[in-house]
């Protein structure tokens, strides 16, 4: 372990290309420092076995040569020794590297960059060959782009991101060549580079994440409607009934009001239906309300007063259709109704 000559940047370089191969697994585990589990696949004497760390600025690079390992940040590490940077992580080893993120696994190509959250789980596995990874902390980089933790595990794409790996790689390759005054420039540039990298990964994630919740929220409305009858029905019930968390299921009816609320007014709207119908063998309206859940009848009637602004005994049935009406009456009759409603009749 030697400090590199001249350095103009924090930086030390290690070596253990001439250790035996036991020698090797337990200086690699050492070097992870207590902040990650791992462990080398193929520790066999004739492989390289570098590592360069260098600080510069806010940003810390490190550049490895090293045989096929696996490493891993847990849950117990990340509640008992926390770190509070993002990782970008590059392999240019031929096969790649692995990821492993909430029990769903992952394949990043050789060379393209993997957005890792130090503060959450994963685990990785890397071929034989060269890596580089870019720390940057978090609080720094959210003051000038906000926060990233939902890319983490998140494959980086297109040319942004083609752009960073370029740049990490020059960076990693000229370290003795950099002057030391530029240190915190050349990691604010990387750091746009990174943001650059990211907005399309933000973007891609949202749309998905977009297109994941309206399916959920459709799941969710037609769970409810089924079960409009059940005064049991709790939040634990649907949650646990999609799979999701209670927060999830949350956020999802956030905008409407919440769970509750969408419950209450789709029962409601169930009730006015049901009012509405032309039919003379319908229940009573308190009959109707505690089937619906209602506790008794002032309370439904508060509720559909609030919500619809007349009682219950306000909603006027619709007509019956006349005996023997075709079904070409009924289309224009439903023709002309519809044109009223766009004359503003």
């Amino acid at each position: 372990m030697v400090p590199a000559a001249n350095p103009v940047v924090s930086s030390i370089r290690c070596s253990f290309s001439a250790l035996a191969p036991d020698e090797r697994a337990a200086v690699f585990r050492a070097r992870l420092s207590g902040f990650w589990d791992g462990n080398l696949i193929d520790a066999g004497a004739g492989s390289e076995m570098i590592t360069t760390l260098a600080h510069v600025g806010d940003m810390l690079l490190t550049s490895s040569v090293l045989p096929m390992r696996e490493v891993s940040r847990t849950k117990a590490l990340v509640r008992s020794a926390p770190l509070d940077q993002y990782c970008i992580q590059v392999s240019l080893a031929p096969t790649g590297m692995e990821v492993e993120v909430e029990g769903i696994e992952s394949r990043a190509a050789p060379g393209q960059p993997v957005f890792l959250d130090l503060c959450q789980p994963f685990k990785t596995r890397q071929g034989t060959g060269r890596s580089l990874q870019a720390f940057v902390s978090k609080p720094v980089f959210h003051q000038l782009f906000g926060p990233c933790e939902s890319l983490h595990g998140t494959s980086l794409q297109g040319a942004s991101a083609a752009v960073l790996v370029d740049h990490l790689k020059a960076v990693a390759d000229c370290l003795d060549a950099l002057p030391a005054a530029n240190a915190s420039e050349l990691a604010l540039g990387t750091l746009h580079l990174v943001a650059g990298a990211t907005a399309l990964a933000r973007q891609v994630r949202g749309d998905d994440r977009a297109k994941a919740d309206a399916a959920l929220m459709r799941q969710a409305c037609r769970l409810i409607d089924e079960r409009l009858c059940d005064a049991e029905l709790t939040i634990e019930q649907i949650a646990g009934a999609l799979r999701i968390s209670r927060a999830t299921l949350y956020r999802l009816f956030e905008e409407g009001g919440g769970v509750a609320r969408h419950i209450k007014e789709r029962r409601l709207e169930r009730i006015h239906a049901i009012l509405s119908a032309a039919d003379p063998q319908r229940p009573c309206l308190s009959s109707i309300a505690e089937e619906y859940g209602f506790k008794s009848g002032g309370d439904f009637s508060r509720a559909f007063l609030g919500h619809f602004g007349y009682r219950p005994s306000e909603v006027v049935p619709r007509a019956a259709s006349p005996k023997g009406a075709d079904s070409g009456d009924f289309a224009s009759a439903a023709s002309h109704r519809l044109g009223d409603w766009l004359a503003g009749g």
